[in-house]
């Protein structure tokens, strides 16, 4: 049985930096509304790919977190099975740690985006203060836009869906780093911005700390420019033929180099380092990371790298690092974009931040070999003992007991007549109630398969035989059925939809930005 952990030791083992993962399984919706600082959150739809990506080590202690104590012990036998060597439970869940009267994290006026990424909104709030970033308001950009430089520094696809500044080109996080100046127009003034503040702060902190002149960021980001009364247009993309001079380069290299003197961040030499993720590996996680942009990671990178661009990370480090104590390492084509990556790191507090001096282009030198970025296998589960009905059947079953557990989204826009949709993590609940032969549907991903696999070996027991729909909801369409929009029947309420505070009109833009200047004390 999974040993019991009760919320008080969590507290003080997270405070420590001790080498503890705190998993949260709850949908997003119930994580918003409270979750314990430090927590990581990896929904129960998911965890068999997710786990491996976040706690990429099985024997570090894993504390498993739901909503009352209901779920986690089920889940905790089954990565037990699954290879996971010290796994807990949260006695009680959530309601006992809030109950306990601990520090917990939550959405501010209904504003979800307020709960997620907190740590790194309040660092970039933080650096802000510290060091006095300079700003133009959205009115006084829009009366200066033509003798301004004006960069987005969202990733590319946020850039491409939600709207830009007219005029805004899209260069990326820690990019700006090499490419303002050659994307800067006769000399004029920077302005650098966001949908918000976090990743504009960051970025603007960034060529101060080079020693770039006239750079500014715009005041609450797009957002700010909405509330200002400004409209937002498609951008005209990402600047191309941008180069950099070796000469910069060079000054580049040697800046982040001084400012990496100033911390703890360790430096790996190229050629030893697959030496040094093995060696670390056999006790710590060890999270390697190519900080290029999407982009540029896929054409090749370490095969052991994730893919995950620097200004990314530094906003969403919490939601990407589950082990706060484990082993950071951070690539690039030399070691620039790392090396101001890394220096934010441990400047944020994360206590085992290293670089590899020359980065990948030192590396191959040495005789690496790089590949397309593979995320880490998914743990293994034996589904071979599942029964699969073919799409023929499930057709005629479908008056019984069918549930969908795609995305709520996917079962709206079409499902078997008379399916019915729950979550997983709902599901062993859903099945306690049915007592005729179920068919799970999932969208041909195999994780229908893998609940029932859960469910046969390590319960709860349920009155009904459950089986899986052969081949997924794909395959019942692609055997001549026609999915349904109609009569759509909800085991659960869906509580996986978190919407970007843009999308809920002004006043949550509103109080998602009163809510991150209040972060730190003027």
């Amino acid at each position: 049985m999974p040993a019991p952990i009760d919320p008080h030791t969590i507290d003080a083992q997270l405070r420590a930096d001790r080498p503890v993962a705190v998993v949260d399984l709850r949908p997003s919706l119930p994580y918003v509304e409270g979750h314990i600082p430090g927590s990581i959150h990896v929904e129960r739809a998911t965890l068999e790919q997710r786990l491996p990506v976040v706690v990429p080590h099985v024997a570090v202690t894993t504390v498993l977190v739901d909503a009352e104590g209901e779920r986690a012990p089920a889940d905790a036998r089954w990565l037990q099975q699954l290879g996971y060597t010290d796994v807990r439970v949260l006695e009680g869940g959530y309601a006992a740690y809030d109950a306990a009267g601990l520090p917990v994290v939550a959405a501010v006026d209904g504003v979800h985006a307020t709960a997620f990424n907190t740590q790194s909104k309040r660092f970039g709030e933080e650096v802000e203060h510290r060091h006095d970033l300079p700003k133009l308001t959205p009115d006084a950009v829009a009366e200066r836009a033509e003798e301004l430089t004006i960069i987005d520094v969202r990733n590319p696809p946020e850039y491409d869906a939600y709207g830009t500044l007219p005029g805004s080109v899209n260069i990326e996080g820690v990019d700006v780093a090499l490419y303002a100046a050659a994307a800067r127009r006769d000399d004029e003034p920077l302005v650098l911005h966001c949908a918000g503040r976090t990743r504009s702060i960051m970025a603007t902190a960034t060529l101060q700390a080079l020693g770039v002149e006239e750079v500014y960021e715009l005041e609450n980001g797009t957002m700010g420019w909405q509330l200002a009364g400004h409209q937002l247009v498609e951008g005209p993309g990402r600047p191309t033929g941008l180069t950099v001079d070796p000469g910069h380069r060079a000054k580049l290299r040697a800046r982040v180099e001084e400012l990496l003197a100033e911390t703890a961040v360790a430096w790996i030499d190229a050629a030893e380092l697959d030496a040094t993720i093995a060696e670390r590996s056999t006790d710590t996680p060890v999270y390697c990371i190519d900080v290029r942009p999407t982009a540029a990671a896929a054409a090749g990178t370490h095969p052991a790298a994730r893919a995950i661009a620097g200004g990314q990370l530094l906003q969403t480090t919490e939601s990407e690092i589950g082990v706060r104590a484990g082993q950071i390492i951070l690539l690039s084509d030399s070691h620039i974009r790392a090396g101001i990556t890394a220096y934010w790191l441990a400047e944020m507090g994360y206590p085992a931040v290293a670089v590899v001096r020359g980065g990948l282009d030192a590396w191959v030198a040495a005789g690496g070999e790089l590949a397309p970025p593979q995320p880490p296998a998914p743990l293994a589960v034996d589904t071979s003992a599942v029964q699969a009905v073919a799409p023929d059947a499930v057709d005629a079953a479908a008056a019984g007991a069918v549930l969908d557990c795609r995305s709520r989204a996917a079962y709206d826009a079409g499902h078997i007549p008379g399916a019915v949709w729950v979550g997983r993590y709902h599901l062993e609940g859903t099945l306690q109630d049915h007592d005729a032969p179920t068919v799970l549907v999932d969208a041909g991903d195999g994780t229908a398969a893998t609940a029932a696999a859960q469910l046969a070996a390590v319960g709860p027991d349920v009155p009904a035989v459950v089986r899986v729909l052969d081949g997924g909801m794909p395959a019942w369409v692609a055997a001549g059925y026609t999915p349904t929009e109609d009569r759509p029947t909800y085991a659960w309420p869906d509580e996986t939809a978190v919407p970007k505070p843009y999308a809920q009109g002004t006043a949550a833009m509103r109080a998602y930005l009163a809510w991150e200047e209040a972060l730190v004390d003027g």
